[in-house]
């Protein structure tokens, strides 16, 4: 930078060219305008590399709080991987109880009456706020075929 200053004679004192300066001839106007412009657009570059690097670590901290917020039960999230394996089992017992009674394979059935109870295209998309729903659902389901709570 020191070096660029002393390049374009601003570190020299030249007491002439700061009176002609001084004037208000049109040359010094359009030279007073153009170093104008030349610091605007140094301040632009610098803060268009400042804005680049927050847009960077403003996206990193987006990705960060979407996992945590996954993981915590953001109301709006699905279910954890555990909590849709329970939801799984319960899935599985009731259709096997339901099996027996009707003498068909019913895990479509089941998995196709939780899916249009609450409106999801698979299990695994159950929002989080809706798991104690469904498995007390599942539960009641199991209890009425077998007079019996959910075996796990």
């Amino acid at each position: 930078m020191l070096a660029e200053a002393f390049r374009e004679g601003r570190l020299t004192a030249d007491p002439a060219f700061d009176e002609l300066l001084a004037s208000d001839s049109p040359a010094a106007q359009a030279y007073k305008m153009a170093a104008a412009i030349m610091k605007m657009a140094r301040q632009q570059i610098l803060l268009e590399s400042k804005l680049e690097i927050h847009e960077v670590r403003l996206d990193d901290y987006a990705q960060r709080l979407e996992t945590v917020e996954a993981t915590m039960g953001d109301p709006d999230r699905y279910i954890s991987n555990a909590q849709a394996s329970r939801i799984s089992q319960a899935v599985k017992a009731v259709a096997m109880e339901f099996s027996k009674q009707s003498g068909r394979n019913e895990y479509g059935g089941v998995y196709g009456q939780l899916y249009r109870k609450f409106e999801i295209a698979s299990y695994r998309e159950l929002p989080a706020s809706k798991y104690e729903d469904a498995m007390s659902w599942l539960s009641e389901w199991y209890q009425q075929l077998t007079d019996s709570d959910l075996p796990f």
